[in-house]
């Protein structure tokens, strides 16, 4: 998977995918959006599926004929890192890490326990990264 581009709608698709523990019909999807047709969440399922982001899961009797089970085959965290990395590649500056840590720390000021965390991670990251051997 090369470069990133979901859709508005594919993106919505795979945001309920990731917060669904269990795979999904194309039916329960639908459900959940509201705003999108049958027609359509199938047709978004088939495109993601083409990109490489959903997956079929398996296959149950609903009524008389079997449905597929959609399930993400990237996760949120994957896909955030290829979207990083997608930024990263075009920009024409060296990468910050500096002021990135600090985006993602202020951007969490009203929860001060959180960047406490963040901290700990990165501190923990440092660590294993060095005893490892680089």
């Amino acid at each position: 998977m090369s470069k990133v581009n979901l859709t508005e709608r594919e993106y919505e698709v795979m945001e309920i995918l990731w917060r669904n523990p269990k795979p999904m019909l194309a039916s329960d999807i639908m459900e959940v959006t509201k705003s999108t047709s049958n027609n359509s969440v199938h047709h978004i399922l088939n495109k993601l599926m083409e990109k490489g982001f959903v997956k079929v899961a398996g296959n149950v009797k609903v009524v008389k004929s079997q449905s597929r089970l959609y399930a993400p085959a990237v996760s949120a965290m994957e896909y955030i890192v290829m979207e990083s990395d997608e930024i990263f590649k075009s920009t024409a500056k060296k990468f910050d890490l500096k002021s990135f840590l600090f985006c993602l720390t202020k951007s969490n000021k009203s929860n001060k326990g959180r960047n406490d965390e963040i901290i700990n991670d990165i501190k923990n990251f440092i660590e294993e990264y060095e005893s490892n051997g680089r």
